[in-house]
């Protein structure tokens, strides 16, 4: 015991003996000392892999690693856009009821003035070139590229539509074709 350092562990602050080869390296008392001052001390921006919580996903769009907020991913994410949102209407946003439409299509630019809180079905719509006239949705037919009322100038879907019901063709030019 004679050749043993003497030091004290970062964590419990206990003293504790090693042999010289160890003086360096040695910092914790037990491994159950080195668990607990890991758990606290290299979670987020204390981790040494630590890129600021922002990422770039596939799709496109910026997310924010963001701890406690009720709509993350699995890996704690959060879309940058609904953020900026959320902040401006005090609230968050339910992902299963609205969604942030991107107003120039850009989805890495997240100003606030590009931003659009809409439903599912205002979105699909604006994302298919659909226009909302004094409250009315008007849709492109794929065929004769006119804006057409919808309620009047399309086949639904319930079995009166052509054989693709994918297609969106108004009823002139389904009696034509």
């Amino acid at each position: 015991m004679s050749n043993m350092i003497k030091l004290r562990c970062n964590f419990c602050n206990k003293e504790f003996f090693i042999l010289p080869y160890r003086k360096t390296i040695a910092k914790f008392c037990s491994r159950k000392c080195h668990y607990q001052w890991s758990s606290l001390n290299t979670k987020g921006d204390k981790a040494p892999r630590w890129k600021g919580g922002k990422i770039k996903h596939s799709n496109g769009y910026f997310l924010i690693k963001k701890w406690g907020h009720p709509f993350t991913n699995k890996n704690g994410y959060v879309p940058e856009h609904r953020l900026i949102l959320e902040k401006k209407l005090g609230y968050y946003i339910n992902p299963k009821q609205f969604d942030v439409h991107h107003i120039d299509g850009n989805k890495t630019n997240n100003k606030l003035e590009n931003l659009q809180l809409v439903t599912h079905l205002e979105h699909h719509r604006i994302e298919h070139n659909w226009k909302l006239i004094n409250g009315i949705w008007w849709k492109p037919c794929n065929f004769c590229n006119r804006f057409l009322e919808v309620e009047k100038n399309f086949y639904r879907r319930n079995g009166k539509t052509s054989q693709d019901p994918h297609v969106s063709k108004c009823i002139d030019c389904h009696h034509r074709i």
